[in-house]
């Protein structure tokens, strides 16, 4: 399912693709989170507890905050920050790293956020860590814990 979450109410799109409130979701939000502000980013997460049965989880990746800012310089093997146009997100994709923290307050559970080595050695063993390219990238897992009102 495509939707554009500047434009579009994801409600409104998850209902329209099928969306069973009532069974539990996986939801991958892979590689989009760098590109939205931090107002899409806070909307999308309400939104998804808000729908999403408790129990649901969520995996998001996000680029490692020190690329946003400016703080950790990453080798010409992470090139795909350049083409990615994460650069001209500065100041607005960091923030995911901040929402890792914040998800109590949205209805949902951090259980797990790791960078690339992390995930790299867990998936692919001793290759995984080795793997160059990558070290801007971080995953978190959520899980959807209660409700939450409409605002």
């Amino acid at each position: 399912m495509d939707a554009d979450l500047t434009l579009q109410d994801l409600s409104d799109v998850l209902e329209s693709a099928g969306f069973d409130r009532n069974q539990r979701a996986f939801i991958l939000w892979e590689g989009l989170t760098h590109y939205l502000g931090e107002v899409a980013v806070d909307s999308t997460l309400r939104t998804l507890a808000r729908t999403a049965t408790p129990g649901s989880r969520l995996l998001l990746t996000y680029f490692h905050g020190g690329l946003i800012d400016g703080t950790v310089e990453f080798d010409a093997h992470d090139s795909p920050v350049s083409r990615s146009g994460a650069t001209a997100s500065r100041g607005s994709g960091g923030w995911t790293r901040r929402a890792c923290g914040c998800l109590a307050g949205r209805g949902m559970e951090l259980l797990e956020d790791l960078g690339a080595d992390e995930y790299g050695g867990r998936y692919w063993g001793g290759r995984g860590r080795r793997m160059r390219g990558f070290a801007l990238y971080r995953v978190a897992l959520a899980q959807v814990k209660n409700p939450q009102p409409e605002e």
